[in-house]
């Protein structure tokens, strides 16, 4: 005979089935009711801004704290970087990809950068607003600054 768990489980296998196979038909006929009956709008939005009320979000501030060889890092992720450096999210991803800046390479889904690294990236966004104009000295000027950034990461012990 099966146990209350196993039962549980089958009933929730089943339910999880039947679910999959009408979630679209649900899913129209809750929003066909939301439209039409004003009762049901005011009882969501209530409930959501209560929800909000108890569980408040937490703000982004886009600042993250990192172990990193024993040590606790404060790191920046990159939106915050490219509003200090005033440059865009997108030009520092082309950046890394060029191969200009190195890339962070902490165990995360998200590009975080350390101070001394922000340093480095912004003596190079300044390099950058210097040479645009002038393709022959830039070319010249970025080896030299890429290589200079990259024995620096390195020389600073950042991943």
């Amino acid at each position: 005979m099966p146990s209350a768990s196993q039962k549980n489980e089958k009933a929730r296998a089943a339910y999880k089935r039947w679910y999959k196979k009408n979630k679209t038909n649900l899913a129209r006929k809750r929003a066909e009711k939301y439209a039409k009956d004003p009762d049901l709008r005011k009882k969501a939005t209530e409930y959501a801004l209560d929800y909000r009320t108890r569980n408040p979000r937490k703000p982004a501030t886009g600042v993250r704290y990192y172990e990193y060889q024993g040590a606790k890092m404060e790191v920046f992720k990159i939106g915050v970087v490219a509003e200090m450096l005033e440059r865009s999210i997108q030009t520092l991803r082309l950046w890394e990809k060029a191969g200009h800046i190195p890339p962070p390479s902490y165990e995360s889904a998200h590009r975080a950068y350390t101070m001394t690294q922000i340093k480095l990236i912004g003596e190079f966004a300044d390099l950058m607003t210097e040479v645009r104009h002038d393709p022959k000295r830039r070319d010249e000027a970025l080896a030299e600054k890429t290589e200079y950034i990259k024995t620096m990461w390195k020389r600073a012990n950042l991943p």
